[in-house]
């Protein structure tokens, strides 16, 4: 199976996770809807056991603010997903999760490191598993995906 996250047209509007090749049916996330993504830039899928889980940083919608927000955050799917009914999410991922990573300086001041910038592949690390991820801070007002 292939697992690919991307965009899919060249206004780099239609942001998606999809598996093609191999014996399962292809899949993808819902087109156009800002619950999914809102103007994602992938920057590493890691796979592990049973599932694929796909690093990223968007604009952030459960902000009301004027300017964009900007967040990073973690996607998971099930490899073994079979994708919905004909009436729901026909041809869709039907385990798609996803999670706001929060890497900031602890204490009053709310400093965040909004902007992940590379992830490493699953490393042990006392006996666990883990990734290793670097943050930053959004580079100006103007374009708050840049990295810094």
């Amino acid at each position: 199976m292939l697992f690919t996250a991307t965009v899919t047209d060249f206004l780099a509007i239609d942001a998606v996770i999809y598996r093609s090749l191999g014996d399962s049916p292809t899949l993808r996330t819902v087109k156009h809807d800002s619950k999914w993504f809102k103007e994602p830039y992938f920057v590493h899928a890691v796979e592990w056991r049973s599932h694929v889980y796909f690093f990223f940083r968007e604009i952030a919608m459960e902000f009301n603010y004027l300017e964009k927000v900007v967040v990073s955050r973690v996607a998971r799917v099930c490899k073994n997903d079979m994708g919905g009914s004909q009436r729901v999410l026909e041809k869709q991922w039907t385990s798609f999760l996803k999670a706001r990573l929060n890497c900031s300086v602890p204490g009053d001041s709310h400093f965040y490191f909004n902007v992940i910038q590379a992830v490493t592949d699953i490393l042990e690390l006392d006996g666990r598993p883990v990734v290793l991820a670097v943050f930053s801070t959004p580079a100006n007002r103007s374009d708050p995906l840049a990295p810094r």
